[in-house]
């Protein structure tokens, strides 16, 4: 049994208008919050790509991890230094990239910083090793920088290779350890010159103070001179030493005797009258060591003990 429909009245009609204006605006709040989330998608899209073209435009290897460590994205520069793909590197632990020898420590120092996340510029005074794919090292800087969120951190790492530099310099140290010797051995032949003025005869004229390095220097050098020319008689000058005390006079005597064990003898020259009065008044002992007043004396002393023992001509170097 069917009844006849009714006619909406005006309540209905305007009840039934009033819903659909509900929901015209319901539908046009969402479109307008779909608009708004399309809208801040594409903008997190293009802020994503701007941050990959600026890391992919980096001129160092740029890598970003989780705070555990793994590699949740790297630029061509890493692909480049490491010589890994990157497919080869995403989602692995960074560890990879050094010597196994430094996982442990790496591992604590991860664990420092992520508790204490910082800027930490490259050259912070660490001797870095990377490693690459075919297992040669090389030595790196790296700089670090956190990049947080309200429930998670992540790392971005630039890494550097600095072997130009180390070898540069490594060279450039060489190269000044070779100038401080080269400069060391000048001055010591400057303050122990030995001057050979025969075959047979050498002149070790000494200037100046006499401490115990330069002691030292003195004793080496004249046994070296004396040995090396096969000499016969060391002159042994202190005309230019300015002070003449226990020490020195020890030295000298040291000096002398040592030419002796050689075979050959030592003559001391340039004792002035005040050294003479000093050395008597110290006690000091001679011993058979030779003295003359000058080394013009001295020089004598030699040519006559060379002719008086072999007879031979005495040749003077030019």
């Amino acid at each position: 049994m069917s009844y006849p429909s009714l006619p909406p009245t005006d309540e209905d009609v305007d009840l039934l208008r009033q819903r659909i204006d509900e929901l015209e605006r319901a539908l046009s709040k969402y479109q307008d919050i779909a608009a708004r989330l399309r809208a801040s998608e594409a903008m997190r899209t293009r802020a994503e790509d701007r941050f990959r073209r600026l890391i992919e435009s980096a001129p160092d290897a740029i890598i970003i991890t989780d705070q555990a460590g793994f590699m949740l994205l790297v630029n061509h520069q890493v692909e480049d230094l490491f010589g890994y793909d990157r497919n080869e590197l995403l989602d692995q632990s960074v560890d990879i990239l050094l010597p196994e020898r430094f996982h442990k420590r790496h591992v604590t120092h991860r664990s420092n910083y992520v508790s204490d996340p910082h800027l930490r510029p490259m050259g912070f005074d660490l001797d870095l090793v990377g490693r690459r794919k075919d297992g040669s090292e090389f030595p790196i800087e790296i700089s670090l920088s956190p990049l947080e969120s309200e429930d998670s951190i992540q790392i971005i790492c630039s890494v550097r290779d600095i072997t130009v530099r180390k070898r540069a310099e490594e060279e450039r140290q060489r190269l000044q350890n070779e100038m401080i010797q080269v400069q060391e051995a000048t001055l010591r032949e400057l303050s122990t010159p030995l001057i050979p003025i025969s075959d047979q005869v050498v002149v070790m004229p000494l200037i100046g103070a006499i401490d115990s390095r330069r002691a030292q220097q003195i004793v080496e050098t004249l046994l070296e001179g004396v040995s090396e020319r096969r000499a016969e008689t060391a002159l042994i000058d202190i005309t230019g030493v300015s002070v003449v005390d226990t020490q020195v006079a020890n030295i000298l005597v040291q000096a002398a005797q040592a030419v002796q064990l050689l075979g050959a003898r030592a003559v001391l020259t340039g004792i002035r009258p005040e050294i003479a009065q000093i050395l008597v008044s110290l006690g000091v002992d001679l011993g058979t060591l030779e003295t003359r007043a000058d080394l013009q004396s001295g020089i004598a002393y030699a040519v006559e003990q060379f002719r008086g023992g072999s007879g031979l001509r005495f040749k003077v170097r030019p």
